[in-house]
């Protein structure tokens, strides 16, 4: 392509202003960390949801000043926000626990590969020095496991911006004692997985659990002859196509689940929606506050 060319000139100017930006999120990282040194030093709480809710609005505001969507800088500065607030809570976190390292126990809908294992690792990692995950095989499991002391956190998925609300999860939560103490979003890739490199026509079984396929429904009415089964997770899915041992199976599993299980991936991407993102809460016994060891 020509030096001259329009177009490359556009992508360049588009290049250098995404390196300001990137430059200017950097340094905002750093306010964040002087802002947390404070809020520790004079024990005031991490997080202002009313000064968050003032800052969104003043910033839509000026958003429409230069045409831009309400939901668009919504979205965006929510990411920047969480994720500040997410440093600080492990700045506390680490603070408060200093040479004392706490252990905390995690449950999740399992086995490891899942996407709620995927989500519990990164929710961890963010705000805890070390934990310890728990595997369950249902949802409910995972809330017993909190409400009856064998974790101290549990993390489930309640809504996906392609299928919607999962109403099991939500009903559930209705029905528990437990409080949800934070949120995590985690973009899901579906992936068509099987133990041999096979053509699309050749599958004649498909396993997973009852979402990816609502989140796949394009993909999979492509494929009429297909037959569905239902798991109780993905990984339940993957565990089933390796353990029946026949090639015409296939799963619905995440790209890390065929790592574990060494699964060949067919297709990947395979969502209605390409930004397909799943919102988990994180549940616990008591509600948190500043005082608190997280």
């Amino acid at each position: 392509m020509k030096s001259h060319d329009p177009l490359l000139i556009f992508r360049n100017t588009i290049n250098n202003i995404d390196k300001k930006i990137v430059k200017l999120l950097a340094e905002r990282k750093k306010i964040s960390l002087k802002i947390a040194f404070e809020k520790i030093k004079n024990k005031r709480e991490i997080r202002d949801i009313e000064r968050e809710k003032k800052i969104l609005s003043k910033l839509t505001d000026l958003g429409k000043k230069y045409d831009l969507p309400k939901e668009y800088i919504i979205q965006l500065f929510q990411l920047i926000i969480n994720e500040s607030v997410l440093m600080q809570k492990k700045l506390l976190n680490i603070f408060l626990n200093k040479k004392k390292y706490i252990t905390h126990k995690f449950s999740f809908l399992g086995p490891n590969g899942s996407y709620s294992h995927i989500a519990a690792c990164k929710y961890a990692k963010k705000n805890f020095i070390q934990c310890a995950l728990k595997p369950c095989s249902t949802f409910e499991e995972v809330i017993f496991s909190v409400e009856n002391n064998q974790s101290d956190y549990g993390i489930l998925p309640v809504s996906n911006n392609s299928s919607g609300k999962i109403h099991n999860v939500v009903n559930l939560l209705k029905k528990t004692h437990l409080f949800i103490v934070g949120e995590i979003n985690i973009f899901i890739d579906h992936c068509l997985l099987a133990i041999k490199k096979i053509e699309l026509n050749q599958i004649k079984k498909i396993y997973s659990h009852p979402q990816p396929f609502l989140q796949c429904s394009n993909f999979i009415k492509k494929f009429p002859k297909w037959q569905i089964r239902y798991t109780t997770s993905t990984t339940a899915a993957m565990e089933k196509i390796c353990k029946y041992n026949e090639i015409t199976n296939a799963a619905l599993g995440s790209k890390i689940g065929s790592k574990i299980y060494r699964l060949n991936i067919l297709c990947k991407n395979l969502t209605n929606n390409t930004t397909n993102i799943t919102k988990f809460v994180i549940i616990h016994r008591n509600t948190i506050n500043v005082n608190d060891k997280n």
